[in-house]
């Protein structure tokens, strides 16, 4: 954070009071008087997982909550590494909520015909697909630039099928890179402040883009474009970071300045 001299009365690198948080150097507070300011690097998924994320996430805005507490307004800047709407996101990174559709076929059993296709073709693969997910292990691997015949060590997630190998996602630098979108388990953290277990994720939550690679390379269904857009459009529950966002704004009464000037804006 650069401010000018004499514009800050106080600075904390350590807001969070949680010093597994604050020893990541992820969050700066200034104080400037009448209001103060919150400069984070939120953690991606990426090599830190859900629930990491959401830790952090939490932490910050508990630490937001007890600046407005001593009356000072809040500014939040920095990357919080979350998309919160869906004009934020590319449309094949919504979330399916498999659960929700196996019931919905389950339930609908006498009326299968007027279901779309899409969904009677989840819940006849799903049992097939989750079944070979528990196979999967993280490969070396290397890659090769094409220019330069330089080649890299990299890691690949790999499932079995009936004796077949078949690689998911794409090469990368860090093992838990390749495995974390994979992951539909349900997943929780305990809470220290609350003294709770939070749970910070549903089980069996996936991806558009990766529910159509699932059903392409396991299931050997293929979606077209029109057909995974339809899937998207049907995709209405919000991940934790958005849920977490929406409650940012509504209950703590924040403003989302980019969203408020540029309404209509995609792929932020």
């Amino acid at each position: 954070t650069y401010a000018p001299v004499g514009s800050v009365i106080g600075a904390d690198s350590a807001p969070l009071a949680c010093p597994e948080l604050d020893n990541q150097g992820r969050c700066l507070l200034t104080d400037h008087g009448t209001f103060c300011i919150f400069n984070v690097y939120a953690p991606n998924l990426g090599g830190h997982g859900l629930t990491k994320k959401m830790k952090f996430h939490n932490a910050l805005r508990r630490a937001m909550q007890r600046q407005r507490a001593k009356g000072k307004a809040v500014i939040l800047v920095g990357d919080l590494n979350l998309k919160h709407q869906a004009l934020d996101m590319h449309w094949q990174d919504r979330f399916v909520h498999i659960p929700d559709i196996l019931h919905q076929v389950q339930t609908q059993e006498n009326v299968r015909n007027t279901l779309p296709r899409w969904k009677l073709d989840i819940a006849r693969h799903w049992n097939r697909i989750t079944r070979c997910m528990d196979t999967q292990e993280v490969i070396k691997t290397k890659t090769q630039n094409s220019l330069t015949n330089e080649t890299y060590d990299k890691f690949r997630l790999v499932v079995t099928l009936n004796g077949r190998r078949i690689h998911l996602g794409s090469h990368e630098s860090d093992p838990s890179h390749c495995t974390y979108q994979y992951d539909f388990s349900e997943d929780s953290y305990f809470d220290e402040d609350k003294r709770e277990r939070v749970r910070c994720s549903e089980a069996n939550c996936v991806r558009v883009g990766i529910l159509t690679e699932l059903m392409s390379k396991i299931a050997e269904v293929e979606w077209d474009e029109t057909t995974q857009r339809a899937i998207e459009s049907h995709c209405s529950r919000l991940s934790p970071s958005r849920e977490w966002m929406s409650r940012l704004l509504s209950e703590d009464n924040m403003v989302d300045t980019f969203r408020h000037f540029y309404p209509t804006a995609e792929g932020r």
